[in-house]
């Protein structure tokens, strides 16, 4: 006698995914996985919690700027989402806000207001300054 036994085959439905935690990289970086979660989502409801050794990871080409698709993949389920790549933040110009005052002291006078602070400001490739 044959006895036939009846499984349900439990497949996935989807992969559950928490970003990683650095999403923007300048020109030139490797792709961080840190602080990236993948769960396994079955069609019974159950979640399972996947290493980084049960899952793959597309390869991400972070030479050039844009927004980048970074692929998730488990089994025959693939989930994606954008990290962003700018341009590195470069030094263009030191610009001198304040000069000196051009004097010569023995001694530091008893009102020091009157000497002026050197100001130097760094002038970068997005726009921005930084006052050094």
């Amino acid at each position: 006698m044959i006895t036939l036994i009846s499984c349900n085959k439990i497949e996935g439905v989807d992969l559950l995914i928490v970003e990683p935690d650095k999403l923007v990289y300048e020109v030139g970086e490797s792709f961080d996985p840190t602080g990236l979660e993948v769960s396994y989502l079955k069609n019974n409801g159950d979640v399972k919690e996947l290493n980084a050794d049960e899952y793959s990871i597309s390869k991400v080409s972070i030479n050039s700027t844009g927004v980048k698709e970074v692929t998730i993949k488990y089994l025959k389920i693939e989930k994606t989402f954008n990290v962003f790549v700018v341009a590195k933040k470069e030094a263009v110009t030191l610009v001198i806000k304040n000069y000196p005052t051009v004097q010569v002291y023995n001694s530091l006078p008893a009102n020091s207001e009157i000497i002026k602070v050197l100001e130097v400001v760094v002038l970068f490739n997005d726009g921005k300054e930084e006052t050094l």
